[in-house]
């Protein structure tokens, strides 16, 4: 979490520029840092219920 490359810092600053860059924006954000990345996507604690249409727009 604290690699300057891979830091969640970093990668918002990399999903910000990459959304802005074609016109986009972003309407919420799911952080599950604690959860390994090997777990199913749906799932996850913070990510799962936007994957299940349980939050957001």
């Amino acid at each position: 979490m604290k690699l300057a490359t891979s830091s969640p810092e970093r990668q918002r600053e990399n999903v910000l520029t990459a959304a802005a860059s074609v016109g986009a924006h972003i309407i919420g954000w799911a952080d599950d840092w604690e959860v390994s990345g090997a777990t199913d996507p749906v799932t996850r604690p913070s990510l799962g219920p936007w994957l299940r249409d349980e939050r957001g727009p």
